[in-house]
C-alpha cells in the first residue's frame, strides 16, 4: 500500500519538466499540507508507560514513512523517511540524517544532492509545525548550524557524502536567502510589508537585529496605516521563531 500510495503521490505532483529545485519543493509542499505532526499519539504512549501495544504499532507507523504517506501522520523521522522515498521516486537523490535540533533533542531530517552539492531540508519543521514556512531548507553548513541543527556522528560514516557537505558553504539556494527575505534594518520590513499588503502572508528573517512584540507590532501598524488598510489589522497575526517571523492574516 505505501508503494501505491507514494506512486500515486508523486505522479501527481512531479513531471519530467521539472528542475530537481521544483521537485523537492513540490514534494515538501505536499508533505507540508498532507501530514501532520503525530504529537498525541507520542504523548498518549507516555502517558501509558509505553505498554500499549496498539499504541506501539501506532508508534512504530508514525516512525516510518508508511505514516506520513498513507495514514497522514508522522513524527519527524517518518517526515524524514517520506520525504526520502518520494525524492527517490522523483529521481532526486536524498538521504535521511539524524542529529541533534538546539543541541539536546534528538531529531530526524534530510539531505537532497542537487547540482553536486549537499544541502538540508526538514520538512516536518514547515508553517503548520512551527508557524515559520521553509525554517530549514536548502541550507549549507552554516546556516543549518545556525539554527540549532548539528549532525549525528553516524553522518561522518557516509564519507563521500560527509566530505562533500563540508565543502558546501554556498548559501545562495537557501530559502530565505534566495527570496531576498532577509532584513537587517526596520526600513527593509516596511518596504517588504508593503509589497506584500495583498498577500495572505510574508515571512522573513531578522539578520543582526532583535525586534521585540511591542516594535513588530508598530512597524506592521505603521505600515498597514500608511497605506489605508487599517481595517486588515485585527485579521493579523503572527509566528516568530528564533529571527523567524511569519505575519499573515487570519
Amino acid at each position: 500500500q505505501l508503494y501505491k500510495e507514494a506512486t500515486e503521490v508523486v505522479s501527481s505532483i512531479i513531471n519530467d519538466e521539472m528542475s530537481p529545485e521544483e521537485k523537492t519543493e513540490a514534494i515538501y509542499h505536499w508533505m507540508e499540507e498532507q501530514c501532520t505532526y503525530a504529537d498525541e499519539e507520542w504523548d498518549a504512549l507516555q502517558e501509558q508507560h509505553m505498554r500499549n501495544e496498539q499504541l506501539w504499532k501506532e508508534f512504530e507507523d508514525v516512525n516510518h514513512a508508511y505514516g506520513a504517506i498513507v495514514n497522514g501522520k508522522a513524527l519527524c523521522k517518518g517526515y524524514a523517511s517520506a520525504y526520502q522515498l518520494l525524492c527517490y521516486m522523483a529521481d532526486v537523490k536524498a538521504i535521511t540524517v539524524n542529529g541533534y535540533l538546539n543541541g539536546n533533542i534528538p531529531h530526524a531530517w534530510n539531505m537532497v544532492y542537487v547540482d553536486g552539492k549537499w544541502y538540508q531540508v526538514d520538512c516536518s519543521s514547515n508553517q503548520n509545525t512551527t508557524g515559520i514556512p521553509f525554517y530549514l531548507y536548502y541550507a549549507d553548513v552554516k546556516s543549518a548550524e545556525a539554527r540549532g541543527y548539528v549532525l549525528g556522528n553516524e553522518f561522518a560514516m557516509q564519507r563521500e557524502c560527509d566530505l562533500l557537505y563540508r565543502q558546501n558553504d554556498e548559501s545562495g539556494k537557501e530559502y530565505y536567502a534566495a527570496n531576498h527575505l532577509e532584513v537587517a534594518t526596520v526600513a527593509e520590513i516596511e518596504w517588504l510589508l508593503t509589497k506584500s499588503l495583498d498577500e495572505e502572508q510574508v515571512a522573513f528573517r531578522c539578520v543582526g537585529m532583535d525586534l521585540d512584540e511591542n516594535e513588530l507590532i508598530e512597524i506592521v501598524r505603521k505600515v498597514y496605516l500608511k497605506h489605508g488598510k487599517e481595517a486588515e489589522l485585527e485579521h493579523m497575526n503572527y509566528h516568530r521563531l528564533g529571527g523567524y517571523i511569519n505575519i499573515y492574516k487570519k
